[in-house]
């Protein structure tokens, strides 16, 4: 923790700092709340991202952009989710000015020329096309429209191909002005330089016109209630077997009961020791895998359960699901569970942050949802405090919610399963 420094610039955009001592490795992320939620039309956010990375004032080429970082060996590049977007630069330490450039030229420098749209409307179009192809994909979408039907967390990210063709060079360029701006932003960076030094580097190469240095107003979404459990099917004649999702709301990432939830996880179905991987594999040889895991954003969470069979034993892989699913609210998790899934929550984290990039990509989140970010990045301290009582807890309110449930099928295919069966009644 000592090594993390953070402090809002004289411009307005607030940098985070970690030093790693001895890396030879420098990564740079620059994270704004730009992403799909925030767009006025769907797949205006995504389709940004692409149209930014097509060439700068002092970079007018792609090639000429890609360059700053490829030339000395690194690599750069973007991302659109729900809430954020982010580009990034990972590049040898002694370039880490290359890896600055890269992401303000991309943020706050872009030509965005019509030309440039032309061309990556096709090329965005094609994307949500493969992505339309992909049934796993659309079984996500699914889930995900029908636990926040009504906002725009319902959307797709990259929108559908009719979406994106719906969009304007107009759309994109307003929400640029809207919603690019140093106030909402983050820059974190992971390299072997004191906090001064950056500082000064970052100064000297993040600059920009006083018009962009206003504020923007915080949005707040309402999510209604689920009334009812829900069935849904896609249906792909290329599948061998039957693929199901169950979703559940969850909480968000910074509410305090988001630690028992992941320990949750990991003991229903969070590897080859958890409870669904040994009661659908190894008892009964249902499933190749089956898997439980948690997705969190700052306004709303979601928690899954994953598995795949044949259309025959889909029943019966399901009422094992759903037994382990209420066993999870009625009874504790003994002592052999607890402290392996403690672990288990602390080490994936560790993994996740240990390369450069995805710690940068990490810092960022952190530091532009949370106001302290340091509260949350001692992780151990955070799961340290989890009891056998706060999981069940954390089980009882879960799963005492509405379950949104997408099953991928052949057409020829005849599923009779009961979403309702995996509701808590206690």
């Amino acid at each position: 923790m000592q090594n993390i420094t953070t402090k809002r610039l004289k411009n307005g955009m607030k940098l985070i700092h970690e030093r790693r001592a001895g890396s030879t490795i420098s990564a740079v992320s620059i994270r704004l709340k730009a992403g799909a939620v925030y767009g006025e039309k769907p797949g205006v956010a995504h389709f940004l991202e692409h149209l930014v990375l097509d060439g700068t004032k002092n970079y007018p080429t792609k090639n000429e952009l890609e360059n700053l970082v490829s030339e000395c060996g690194g690599r750069g590049g973007g991302k659109t989710w729900y809430e954020d977007v982010w580009y990034w630069a990972l590049v040898p330490s002694h370039t880490l000015d290359s890896a600055l450039k890269y992401v303000f030229e991309a943020t706050f420098q872009p030509l965005l020329r019509e030309e440039d749209f032309i061309r990556e409307q096709k090329v965005v179009f094609q994307e949500a096309k493969r992505h339309e192809s992909q049934s796993s994909s659309l079984s996500y979408d699914k889930a995900q429209s029908l636990l926040f039907s009504g906002t725009p967390f319902a959307r797709r990210v990259l929108g559908t191909p009719e979406e994106v063709m719906n969009v304007q060079h107009k759309d994109a360029i307003d929400f640029w002005t809207k919603r690019y701006l140093p106030h909402n932003a983050v820059l974190s960076v992971v390299a072997d330089m004191d906090f001064e030094s950056i500082v000064k580097l970052v100064e000297e190469i993040f600059f920009w016109d006083e018009e962009k240095n206003t504020s923007i107003s915080p949005t707040l979404f309402q999510f209604s209630d689920i009334r009812s459990p829900s069935l849904s099917f896609i249906d792909d004649s290329q599948a061998d077997q039957n693929r199901v999702l169950i979703s559940y709301r969850a909480p968000t990432f910074f509410d305090e009961t988001k630690p028992a939830v992941d320990m949750l996880a990991t003991i229903l179905g969070g590897g080859k020791t958890s409870r669904l991987f040994k009661a659908v594999r190894h008892e009964k040889g249902l499933s190749y895998d089956t898997s439980a895991s948690v997705s969190s954003d700052s306004e709303c969470g979601k928690f899954g359960i994953s598995s795949g069979t044949t259309p025959e034993l889909l029943p019966e892989l399901f009422d094992i699901v759903c037994r382990e699913v209420l066993r999870m609210c009625t009874e504790e998790c003994t002592d052999g569970e607890l402290e392996p899934a403690r672990e288990r929550s602390i080490f994936n984290y560790y993994v996740k942050n240990e390369r450069a990039q995805e710690r940068t990509e990490s810092l960022s989140w952190f530091a532009l949802h949370a106001e302290h970010p340091e509260e949350f990045l001692d992780i151990e301290s955070r799961y340290a405090k989890v009891t056998k009582k706060d999981i069940q807890d954390a089980a009882k309110t879960i799963f005492a919610s509405f379950p949104a449930v997408v099953v991928v099928k052949r057409t020829t295919d005849t599923i009779s399963i009961d979403p309702d069966n995996l509701v808590y009644r206690g």
